[in-house]
């Protein structure tokens, strides 16, 4: 509809049933990254396999068991799933290793998925709005999903910039800046104002 229309308002609905409910399966050799220290993973009573681990009624993603561990240096995990858990926030399911089968609450940057993630283009462009005197930090990332380099701007007045991607990058929705200074860098949702609202 916003294709059709030009009306951010069809992208920003978008956005949102994206954000509250995204699809949860994952591409084969995704990993999340994981930052030295201590984290707590989970396990939830879910569908099986043959479901990708879904949500259903009857096991409600009840909370069957905890661990702590311990990184001393940052590490990574291959994982199969990112889905919000019931009354929860988003996680990722473990698919491989020692850790097999539990759960990694999303926490940038303590915990997130390497790369893009659930992208949308937008045809016609759309605009983010930088709040007056608020630092944004946006980001360019490398071809692996790395920090390629990263600029933090702040401006006196609100200042508008057009974005034609919208993307969970790094474990983080961002929107891709195509003009002036930050061309081709990622600014964070959080810290910006999409259209439509």
């Amino acid at each position: 509809m916003h294709w059709q229309t030009g009306s951010p308002a069809f992208a920003n609905r978008h956005d949102q049933l994206i954000d509250d409910f995204p699809a949860y399966g994952l591409r084969s050799g995704s990993v999340t990254a994981i930052a030295a220290g201590t984290h707590t993973l989970y396990m939830f009573d879910t569908l099986g396999a043959e479901r990708s681990f879904g949500w259903s009624a009857p096991k409600a993603d009840k909370q069957l068991a905890t661990k702590k561990v311990t990184f001393s240096k940052a590490t990574q995990a291959p994982v199969n799933v990112r889905r919000r858990i019931m009354d929860r926030g988003i996680y990722y399911r473990i698919n491989a290793g020692a850790y097999a089968g539990w759960w990694i609450g999303e926490a940038f940057p303590n915990a997130f998925l390497r790369g893009e993630y659930l992208s949308t283009t937008y045809l016609p462009q759309r605009t983010a709005t930088f709040p007056a005197n608020v630092e944004v930090t946006c980001v360019k990332f490398g071809t692996d999903g790395t920090t390629g380099s990263t600029r933090t701007v702040k401006f006196a007045k609100e200042s508008n910039a057009p974005f034609d991607r919208r993307a969970v990058v790094n474990g983080r929705p961002m929107v891709r800046i195509t003009a002036g200074g930050l061309n081709g860098y990622w600014a964070p949702t959080t810290q910006v104002l999409t259209d439509g609202r």
